[in-house]
């Protein structure tokens, strides 16, 4: 009988650190406005985190203001390296940076399968349109 405790307490703490990374990852590639209410967002923003994650950027998401149809603006930023020279004797120093590439409107979609795939045909065409996407120092 002493298995069963310890199988569900490891079990217990195996989730809470999948949930914990899970919920960095979020907060280190997703922005959402307080001001979004969307259960469609919030449903696949773990997917959408893993995505951003994938593609090293940061996806921004916000209502669009005198809009009656709840609609969400995604905008894409690069992440990357900023260099500042150091000036009277100062080292350079690297700072974390994120340069906007682009934003669009995202659809209407029925299904979450549909959402997903619409997030991520804009995403690649933002990534694809931006002259300087593949380059990390900035």
């Amino acid at each position: 009988m002493k298995i069963l405790p310890d199988y569900f307490s490891k079990a217990t703490r195996i989730q809470k650190q999948i949930n914990k990374r899970a919920a960095r990852r979020i907060e280190l590639f997703i922005n959402c406005s307080d001001k979004l209410n969307s259960e469609q967002l919030n449903r696949n923003i773990d997917s959408i985190s893993r995505y951003a994650a994938k593609h090293d950027c940061r996806l921004a998401f916000s209502p669009i203001n005198g809009s009656a149809n709840n609609e969400i603006k995604m905008d894409v930023y690069k992440k990357g390296l900023r260099l500042l020279d150091g000036s009277d004797g100062l080292p350079i120093v690297a700072m974390d940076c994120e340069t906007l590439s682009g934003g669009q409107v995202l659809p209407q979609c029925k299904s979450d399968k549909s959402f997903m795939k619409a997030i991520r045909h804009i995403a690649r065409k933002i990534m694809n349109n931006d002259p300087n996407w593949e380059q990390k120092l900035s």
